[in-house]
């Protein structure tokens, strides 16, 4: 199956997710069809209008940055990638989606990333972070403190790393003094819904719609507590 390259459903829809057609991934299929991590997607598309900015850390093949901007639910978008090989890509990828005027790429995120945006830009951004193992490092109490009037959604690596279980019950205490948190994991998919796979198997028409993921992943979406709420 093949849409020359452009998502065709979903809310990043007539995004070009390759220019070349040889560099396509099998994982790529859930993406055309636009129900890839359809739960976080539907988080983005809900996000009040008053969040205005998206620091991707993690930006991968940039499907997050430019779909965000590319869809009109971000004003502007910041993409972190340790990877020169994909942040070339991303660059590309930009230009053709015709975002590039709207996308600032970074290199290699550290803890430190955040400490070159103001409070006020911080409290209008919406932070998603990717960056296998590396969020128990990023999302320290200062950090989020910092982010505390941001919105924040962090995908869970715990077995990529020494004692992930206990780091990931650090993150949640301190996380749990500025956010209300909600907690997800994937859902349903329902490949029914697309013509263009009707006349598959039962297998292929599931199999489109795969992730290619090992374990369950796990997500968490951090919301701002009201400053009456927090505990100092």
């Amino acid at each position: 199956m093949e849409f020359g390259g452009t998502i065709k459903y979903g809310p990043f829809k007539d995004m070009i997710l390759v220019d070349d057609l040889s560099d396509l991934n099998p994982d790529f299929s859930s993406m055309f069809f636009g129900c890839y991590e359809q739960e976080l997607l539907h988080k983005l598309v809900e996000t009040p209008k008053s969040f205005e900015y998206f620091i991707n850390l993690g930006a991968g093949d940039g499907y997050y940055p430019i779909g965000a901007i590319k869809s009109g639910i971000f004003k502007k978008a910041i993409a972190y990638e340790a990877s020169e090989f994909r942040r070339i890509q991303i660059k590309r990828l930009a230009e053709i989606n015709n975002c590039q005027k709207n996308l600032d790429i970074r290199g290699f995120a550290d803890e430190t990333c955040f400490d070159g945006y103001d409070s006020e830009f911080l409290s209008k951004s919406v932070v998603l972070s990717d960056i296998e193992g590396g969020e128990f490092e990023i999302f320290s109490e200062r950090n989020l403190a910092k982010l505390s009037k941001s919105i924040v959604i962090i995908e869970i690596h715990d077995f990529l790393v020494q004692d992930g279980p206990l780091k990931l019950e650090k993150l949640l205490e301190n996380a749990t003094k500025y956010f209300e948190i909600t907690k997800w994991t994937t859902t349903g998919r329902n490949p029914s819904l697309y013509q263009e796979l009707q006349s598959f198997t039962d297998v292929d028409r599931w199999l489109s719609v795969v992730e290619g993921r090992g374990p369950l992943m796990l997500w968490l979406f951090l919301s701002p507590k009201k400053v009456s709420d927090i505990d100092f």
